[in-house]
């Protein structure tokens, strides 16, 4: 028995087969030659194959042309994509340019308000001076008001 049956004979006892049934068969195909003549007498292969490469020639065309439509529908939303990139990176740089100004006018304004801030506080204390001045005058000229009307 060749190594051919003994590894087909554990193949079918895996399966459940019947062995003593198909050994025979196995043993069969063994002995049969290999090399059998197909009869060709009335099949045309030139023409077969022929039609078969043109068909293949066509699906290949086809799917060429399928092809090169993605392509040209990728390079255009490609491109698409690269001018809405282009306008968002100028508008960024743009935010980019405003936000300085605005930081730097901010900082100018805030500069200006502590300035201010200071120059107020000054006043009111100016202010807060003027009216103690004030109280001591009205008092005074109330004293030599009723010191006249007193002496008349």
């Amino acid at each position: 028995m060749s190594a051919v049956i003994k590894a087909n004979k554990v193949k079918l006892n895996d399966y459940g087969y019947e062995i003593d049934k198909t050994i025979p068969e196995i043993e069969k195909r063994e002995n049969e030659p290999k090399n059998e003549q197909i009869k060709t007498d009335n099949i045309d292969w030139k023409a077969i194959v022929v039609e078969t490469v043109d068909e293949l020639r066509e699906e290949y065309e086809r799917e060429i042309e399928n092809l090169k439509r993605e392509v040209i529908d990728a390079h255009k939303l490609v491109t698409e994509w690269q001018e809405k990139y282009k306008k968002l990176r100028e508008q960024f740089s743009d935010a980019l340019m405003v936000k300085d100004h605005a930081i730097k006018e901010n900082a100018e304004l805030e500069n200006e308000r502590l300035k201010l801030e200071r120059e107020n506080t000054a006043l009111a204390r100016e202010l807060d001076s003027l009216r103690k001045e004030k109280a001591v005058l009205v008092e005074f000229s109330y004293l030599k008001l009723a010191k006249e009307v007193e002496t008349a």
